[in-house]
């Protein structure tokens, strides 16, 4: 017979979280997914329920074998975090899950490797808009985004190409926005848009987002 331990739980989770909260520092390319909600998880910060925690964990094991495989690619940059910085902006640090791999099928330059685990069964455009902008600051024509999907056990790359005009248009809007996050940290005042009502219905801000609200005129270049 089997007695379940509630505190013994209790000290993993605190594990776990320990393991994931960390002091953000600096604006990140990941802040720029919903911009809205990751301006108030910084200037309101909460720790994640067990549920999000454990979110966490099922995509790590996921990202983690990911990024084993190319250890082995003697060009590789495995989550490898860049600052970059253009003068005037404010600077933005770039963490592809793998950057820079030289393959006989992208003979033209560089590949960015951008990984998403998910229980669903469709590509997100936040995951496309991610691979656009790690693509367009790293001056990088060609980008994969690579989806697995975990419970149906299936794998999907989805190859992108760029040219170098769009790219410097999603450069411009990557360090525009910035600006607008930094502007935001320092003033305690988000003008970004709504974010999705899936990414609302759970949010932790959602009642000190809608006394907030007002409508922005702010457009992002996909």
């Amino acid at each position: 017979m089997f007695i379940r331990s509630e505190d013994l739980k209790r000290q993993l989770i605190d594990l776990y979280r320990r393991l994931i909260v960390k002091e953000r520092v600096g604006i990140h390319m990941s802040d720029l997914d919903f911009p809205r909600k990751s301006l108030y998880d910084r200037l309101y910060p909460i720790e994640p329920d067990e549920a999000s925690i454990l979110r966490w964990v099922r995509g790590e094991s996921a990202h983690s074998f990911f990024r084993n495989i190319f250890k082995n690619f003697p060009n590789a940059r495995i989550e490898e975090t860049k600052r970059f910085e253009v003068l005037g902006h404010a600077p933005v640090s770039s963490t592809p899950d793998v950057a820079l791999v030289k393959m006989e099928s992208f003979p033209i330059g560089d590949v960015i490797f951008e990984f998403k685990s998910t229980i669903g069964n469709q590509v997100a455009e936040h995951w496309v808009r991610r691979l656009h902008r790690y693509m367009a600051v790293n001056e990088t024509q060609y980008g994969v985004l690579v989806v697995h999907y975990l419970l149906r056990n299936k794998l999907d790359c989805f190859p992108v190409e760029l040219p170098v005009k769009k790219l410097a248009e999603i450069k411009d809007s990557v360090f525009h926005m910035a600006d607008l996050f930094e502007k935001g940290l320092s003033t305690g005042i988000n003008i970004f848009p709504k974010c999705p009502d899936w990414i609302c219905r759970d949010c932790t801000h959602k009642v000190r987002c809608m006394q907030d609200f007002t409508i922005p005129s702010i457009k992002e270049v996909l």
